[in-house]
């Protein structure tokens, strides 16, 4: 039998459901609440993933920041009273040290993920409880299309019954 991992559980957390936002500083941002041995396992996964960049993790009140970019120095964790002066002042820091600037190439829209989520859903392999269970509230925002997925979800019967397989 195989024992869950709390660690595990949060470190997939955050990496399957942390939304990043980026900043044209070559900035990843993400306001998340986790414990720290969680957020320092998903800093070194999404450096790695993202080596160009600088990724910085804000679990009120601490801002958690790493990359493998060697012109950059930056504190691995700094206390800031909001994640608005969080983002600020490591947009300010990163202005001095990184010359190049990160443009998206189309002007990104909110309904594009929509369209991706929709266009991957398929409704024979909707488990909502696992839904549910494996992403958590604070994780997804009331407006988002996962979120709307769930709550509809709810409201709905199962297409299929045990009755059906005898």
């Amino acid at each position: 039998m195989m024992m869950s991992n709390p660690s595990f559980a949060w470190e997939h957390k955050l990496k399957a459901f942390g939304r990043l936002e980026c900043f044209s500083e070559m900035l990843l941002f993400a306001e998340v609440g986790a414990p720290s041995f969680a957020i320092i396992d998903a800093l070194k996964h999404f450096c790695h993933r993202y080596p160009a960049f600088v990724v910085a993790l804000y679990n009120k009140p601490v801002l958690w920041a790493a990359t493998y970019r060697k012109e950059v120095s930056i504190p691995l964790q700094q206390e800031f009273f909001s994640t608005e002066n969080a983002v600020e002042q490591t947009r300010k820091l990163l202005q001095g040290q990184i010359k190049e600037r990160w443009a998206p190439s189309v002007e990104w829209k909110k309904e594009f993920y929509e369209t991706f989520f929709d266009s991957q859903f398929i409704e024979s392999r909707k488990n909502s409880s696992l839904q549910t269970r494996l992403m958590p509230g604070f994780f997804v925002g009331k407006n988002s299309p996962e979120h709307r997925s769930m709550r509809e979800a709810r409201h709905t019967k199962p297409n299929t019954t045990l009755k059906q397989f005898e």
